[in-house]
């Protein structure tokens, strides 16, 4: 088995394209029981007419089974390029990266190994504030030279071009990178998806070389919408440009038979521990801004406050006792206070298993539409609770007059 890296352009105009295309590669491995050609993990990528695209590693006995499996799973199949050798430098973090393709850019190992020495050396000493190199793919072109797939970190893609054309390599294409879904773990590489800083500072320097890729354990991922959505949201919300909108407001009658006072005071028992925000950081909830900073307010409703979100609990399920954010308010001393919770579904998740929209504490959710004021790629279902804090406005309103910014 060697490895290879498939990259199928325009699967798509839409997310739900793009959800299909993943569902009919796992459908693929399931039903093919011990395939010949095993799906590693993909990227999820902005192509530039707008349309969604996809960078898939594989494992495969040759290319000929590959372009037998884009038929079967009715995808193109573009390039498939075997991977020679790889090089992980970072972990992957799915805000502001970037596909970089680099074709026949060397003719040699030797001259790959002495150009991707000097392209590091740039990108740690000279531009360490605008661009971070995440990790490459040495792949075999079609003339017998070497070319890269390189997935770069990066304020923007001029940063990139300029990168390329200081270390004397091409640049391609250079295409946004949406998610990361992992099918099977890769042995190499430890990273998973998270909230970290836009650009890292740069490690320790050392030599770079690429290794060959070897065979690992291997483990299934079953949740791989929920996986990409949580990635999408991420990288949308730190890259994309966003719009702001104006969300509707909730009013507190519960539907349906359902105890609210006790079931309030369930949640309140169980976010209790949030109160401090420390035990929040530590239970895994990171800021999540909008494009106005880090609280959040609407001129003429009131304020939210600053959302802190636990990526871990957007896996398409809702429960009352572990929200998906936290919402605080900053006092003057610089103490957190909690405000609400909030809880999130992404649409197509949700709606693919429900016939209904969501319903929590006897109240139906709001659906926060694309565009929006978060850069979201899909639209969600969100429902403000807010339990640490009077709301005039009502309980379940998502913006509260006593709550401001300034």
């Amino acid at each position: 088995m060697q490895t290879y890296l498939v990259r199928r352009r325009d699967i798509g105009a839409r997310a739900s394209d793009l959800d299909a295309a993943l569902t009919r590669l796992r459908s693929f491995e399931e039903a093919a029981g011990t395939p010949s050609v095993r799906w590693l993990h993909s990227y999820a990528l902005r192509e530039p007419q707008g349309g969604f695209g996809l960078a898939c590693v594989f494992e495969a006995p040759d290319a000929a089974a590959l372009h037998r499996h884009a038929q079967i799973v009715r995808l193109p199949a573009d390039e498939i390029l075997r991977i020679d050798a790889t090089v992980v430098v970072r972990p992957f973090a799915p805000a502001l990266v970037h596909l970089v393709r680099r074709r026949g850019g060397w003719r040699t190992p030797a001259d790959l190994d002495r150009g991707t020495a000097l392209a590091g050396r740039i990108a740690d000493e000279q531009m360490a504030q605008r661009l971070s190199w995440l990790r490459s793919y040495a792949v075999e072109e079609a003339d017998g030279s070497r070319g890269t797939c390189c997935l770069y970190q990066a304020a923007d893609a001029g940063a990139l071009a300029e990168h390329a054309a200081r270390a004397g390599v091409p640049a391609d294409e250079i295409t946004p990178v949406l998610g990361r879904i992992v099918f099977r773990d890769d042995p190499q590489d430890p990273s998973r998806p998270s909230l970290s800083p836009p650009i890292p500072p740069p490690p320790e320097r050392h030599p770079r070389r690429f290794h060959p890729l070897s065979p690992g354990p291997t483990t299934m991922k079953r949740h791989l919408i929920k996986t990409l959505v949580v990635q999408l949201v991420l990288a949308f919300a730190a890259a994309a440009p966003l719009t702001p909108v104006p969300a509707l407001a909730h009013g507190d009658a519960p539907a349906g038979d359902v105890d609210l006072h006790k079931l309030l005071a369930e949640a309140r028992r169980a976010t209790a521990p949030f109160t401090d925000l420390q035990a929040a950081l530590a239970a895994g909830y990171t800021k999540f801004p909008d494009l106005h900073g880090d609280c959040v307010a609407q001129a003429g409703q009131g304020g939210m406050g600053i959302h802190y979100l636990n990526a871990a609990l957007l896996d398409g399920e809702l429960d009352p006792m572990r929200p998906e954010f936290l919402v605080y308010h900053k006092t003057a001393s610089g103490q957190h206070e909690l405000l609400a919770l909030e809880y999130v579904v992404f649409a197509p998740v949700w709606d693919a298993l429900h016939a209904q929209p969501p319903v929590l504490f006897g109240h139906p959710f709001h659906l926060v539409r694309t565009p929006n004021r978060y850069g979201t790629p899909m639209p969600f279902y969100e429902l403000h609770v807010w339990l640490w804090e009077h709301n005039p406005d009502g309980l379940f309103n998502d913006w509260n007059p006593r709550v401001s910014c300034n």
